[in-house]
């Protein structure tokens, strides 16, 4: 595992390939990870520095806030602390579309260049469901682990297998733990399968809010640990 240099990460435009929120630009790029897609675009020097990005709060926006000095995303009173380096914090939100909205995320490389081109990574993210899902927690978790499952490993075939759901109320607040293995085998990638734990969390307005964390199998347990705290770090206001 190689962990990203500061100076590079902050010299670097990171992209995730989820279909992106109207108006952000893609760059053609040679970074895979966890399967979502890492748009890198080295021409382009960009540093976030300790800002804080404000965002507008209001559910009908869909949209949440990160406050980037302590790495803490925040959508509809739920928050989470993202990891830390080596995880690389993407700022702005995103969406995968039909399955979250107003995505912020942070991945760190687990196999760099595993095919010469393309690095797998682990991920964390913190999402919205969309208000057309309807029905109760369990199944809008099945449902959701099931979509990342097949939304986000750059197209290669992947089955979900060993799906558990149990009760994780924070705070007062309703909430479903979901856990499973997403499989697939990619011609020279040593990763096996990614560690899918899915957090829905029901806020007071009626939607809720999804913290999850996928993991490649033989990921340093170390980075593997910073992405189990993360999750473990949701709470509400």
């Amino acid at each position: 595992m190689t962990a990203i240099p500061r100076q590079a990460a902050e010299a670097s435009t990171l992209r995730t390939v989820f279909v992106v929120t109207v108006g952000l630009a893609l760059f053609v790029t040679a970074s895979v990870g966890l399967g979502m897609v890492i748009w890198r675009d080295p021409s382009t020097v960009t540093s976030t520095g300790a800002a804080d990005r404000a965002l507008p709060t209001d559910p009908d926006a869909a949209a949440g806030h990160l406050e980037e000095s302590s790495r803490t995303a925040a959508i509809g009173g739920v928050t989470m602390v993202l990891p830390g380096a080596p995880y690389t914090l993407y700022p702005d939100p995103m969406q995968l579309k039909g399955v979250l909205e107003s995505v912020f995320t942070a991945s760190a490389p687990v196999h760099e260049r595993y095919d010469g081109r393309h690095t797998w990574s682990a991920a964390v993210l913190l999402g919205r469901l969309p208000a057309v899902l309807n029905g109760d927690l369990e199944a809008q978790g099945r449902v959701t682990a099931q979509q990342l499952s097949e939304s986000i490993f750059d197209g290669h075939p992947t089955r979900l297998i060993g799906v558990r759901t149990s009760d994780h109320a924070v705070e007062g607040q309703a909430g479903l733990l979901v856990t499973g293995k997403v499989r697939y085998a990619i011609e020279g990638l040593p990763s096996r399968y990614d560690k899918l734990t899915v957090l829905l969390v029901g806020v007071d307005d009626g939607s809720v809010v999804v913290a999850a964390s996928l993991v490649p199998n033989d990921t340093h347990p170390a980075l593997a640990r910073q992405a189990a705290a993360a999750l473990n770090s949701v709470t509400t206001r």
